[in-house]
């Protein structure tokens, strides 16, 4: 949806005399003239289903003009600000941003990506808790968590970073391609870290925008492609048995994975990666039988990471049938189960939903056959700083037990989406009650 809001700025007036030469004739009639400075605009449009307020003062609105002072809290979805002097930004929840002017905005927290489009914009200037940016014509984009250190990514142009408590001359002058976070320890008050040009986005994606795959087409070597609006790379992993099949499935044509270890790796995927925010869903099918250890149908995260950088879905056979878990790392206090148990040779729906909080933290949650699990899991914000690792179809390594969890059984219509969804978003993709 689009909602075009004008940023509105004080009158400015300039008093001119008419006439000096009659000045004291006319002392007691000066007339003046007013003059109003053109007032800049800034569209605000959302993506489907964002829920964001403007606060002001100790008001709270859904909508209506944009003052300066005035706050724009976005607590889910993405949201574009296009600011009539020249600069677009889309920032992504949770965040807070506060309209200073027509070339300033102050953000609490949040992600964004800034980008300078015209030339009069130059000297645009974002304030951030503990640091000042001040753009000279560039696109960058920021991470700044609350309460944390932020970190500030030039992707191209060049932009000036200093602290706000720090001396000028300590300021940092930004080369494209690299990436700064504050740092208390340094003397300018900045640190070097990885740069993650790719972490931002960059145009509004709609929320039901997902990477999935291609299980009708492949590619001119045969193999599996993706599918949806979002980037990605298949790689088949042979490592044993029949490989990775495609069979009749429960509406259309599904993955056969046979127990043997091999699998599909996406690569380039940023979801999950990088992202806090997003929802991993897919169908699953496990055939009766000699099931006795853990299967895995789908993992992702740095292989040896024992926290939250390595996630995994689990099934264990139980003598009641299957208990379903999702897994980060080793530790049991980031693992959530499911209430109830899955049965054999069923179709079942599966969704993972990662929802970010203001503080950093994000929630996790499990929807089953479309209903949502009465427990879910809070655990800290992904490391955005660790390398690129693919999600994993079909296979999951555990360093820890020396173990290889291969999944047997059927895979079908797997979605990665931008967003935290809920069970009626899930819903309008498809059926998702299980039958």
């Amino acid at each position: 949806m689009v909602r075009e809001v004008r940023l509105r700025q004080a009158k400015r007036y300039a008093m001119v005399s008419l006439g000096a030469a009659a000045a004291v004739l006319m002392a007691l009639a000066v007339v003046a003239f007013f003059r109003v400075v053109p007032v800049p605009t800034v569209s605000m449009r959302f993506n489907d289903g964002a829920v964001s307020q403007i606060q002001r003062g100790l008001e709270t609105m859904v909508d209506g003009d944009v003052m300066p002072g005035d706050r724009l809290l976005l607590e889910r979805g993405e949201v574009e600000l296009a600011f009539s002097q020249g600069v677009r930004a889309l920032i992504e929840a949770p965040a807070l941003v506060e309209f200073v002017d027509g070339n300033a905005v102050r953000m609490d927290y949040g992600v964004g990506y800034f980008h300078i489009e015209r030339e009069e914009a130059t000297g645009f200037t974002l304030d951030l808790p503990a640091s000042r940016v001040i753009d000279h014509g560039t696109s960058f984009g920021v991470i700044a968590p609350a309460g944390g250190a932020a970190e500030i990514h030039l992707i191209d142009g060049q932009v000036r970073i200093q602290r706000m408590d720090g001396d000028p001359v300590s300021a940092v002058e930004m080369k494209p391609g690299r990436a700064y976070r504050e740092d208390d320890s340094s003397p300018s008050g900045y640190a070097m870290v990885p740069f993650r040009g790719g972490r931002f986005v960059r145009h509004l994606p709609d929320r039901l925008d997902y990477l999935g795959i291609d299980v009708e087409a492949l590619d001119r070597e045969g193999a599996f492609t993706t599918t949806g609006r979002l980037p990605g790379r298949i790689r088949e992993v042979g490592l044993g048995g029949g490989g990775v099949a495609t069979v009749p499935g429960r509406s259309g044509t599904a993955l056969h994975f046979d127990g043997g270890g091999s699998h599909l790796e996406i690569q380039g995927w940023a979801a999950f990666q990088h992202r806090p925010s997003g929802t991993l869903s897919f169908w699953m099918r496990i055939p009766e039988g000699r099931h006795q250890l853990r299967i895995c149908p789908v993992a992702w995260g740095a292989p040896h990471r024992d926290d939250v950088g390595r996630w995994s879905v689990a099934i264990d056979p139980e003598a009641d049938g299957l208990a379903l878990s999702i897994r980060a790392g080793f530790d049991p206090a980031y693992h959530l189960a499911a209430s109830s148990r899955l049965g054999y040779d069923t179709w079942h729906h599966l969704a993972f939903v990662f929802d970010p909080k203001a503080n950093g933290d994000v929630r996790v949650r499990a929807i089953v056959d479309g209903r949502e699990e009465p427990e879910s899991l809070l655990v800290p914000a992904p490391d955005r700083n660790v390398p690129d690792h693919p999600l994993i179809v079909g296979n999951h390594h555990d360093p820890a037990l020396w173990r290889t969890h291969a999944f047997k059984g059927e895979i079908e219509d797997l979605r990665v989406f931008w967003s935290a969804l809920d069970a009626e978003d899930l819903a309008s993709q498809r059926d998702v009650v299980n039958e």
